[in-house]
């Protein structure tokens, strides 16, 4: 006997458009992010402009700590931490406020190597900002705030007393 077709259910008919979509997402181009060869190019550069010294090269890696791409933004932290120019301190601040406030984390990270008076006055008003929003919603950043006070700790160990 021929087996008959049976109309598929509602719940089977959305299980097959799930999985479509799911598909055509994963082979979707998204314009606004790179190739994963190139993300991974700009960590690399990331990492070699750590080892420099000049205001260039600072200046690129402020570009990079404000890349889209979470691995490039955390590459350029750690750079930006290694070279410790507290001379940059205030361009820094400058950068990290137009971070992301879920990712400023990296960068409040990095100030822990840059031991000024901007720096701890900057992270207290961070920390200020963080405790707020934990206040007035349900978010909250952990690692924002273990990383602000670990920088601040860290920033009055090593500041010279006038």
């Amino acid at each position: 006997m021929p087996e008959q077709d049976t109309p598929m259910t509602f719940p089977q008919v959305l299980l097959i458009i799930s999985i479509a979509l799911a598909v055509a997402g994963c082979n979707a181009v998204d314009s606004t992010h790179d190739s994963v060869a190139g993300w991974q190019s700009r960590c690399d550069k990331a990492k070699t402009l750590g080892a420099e010294d000049d205001r260039d090269s600072f200046d690129e890696l402020l570009t990079l700590l404000l890349d889209e791409h979470g691995d490039v933004s955390y590459a350029a932290s750690e750079a930006i931490e290694a070279r410790g120019q507290v001379e940059y301190v205030h361009d820094l601040i400058r950068a990290i406020r137009k971070m992301p406030a879920d990712r400023r984390w990296y960068a409040y990270k990095s100030l822990r190597a840059y031991p000024s008076k901007a720096a701890l006055i900057f992270l207290a008003d961070s920390l200020k900002d963080v405790i707020n929003e934990r206040m007035t919603s349900q978010m909250y950043d952990s690692q924002s705030s273990f990383y602000i006070i670990q920088s601040i700790t860290e920033i009055i160990d090593r500041i010279e007393p006038r």
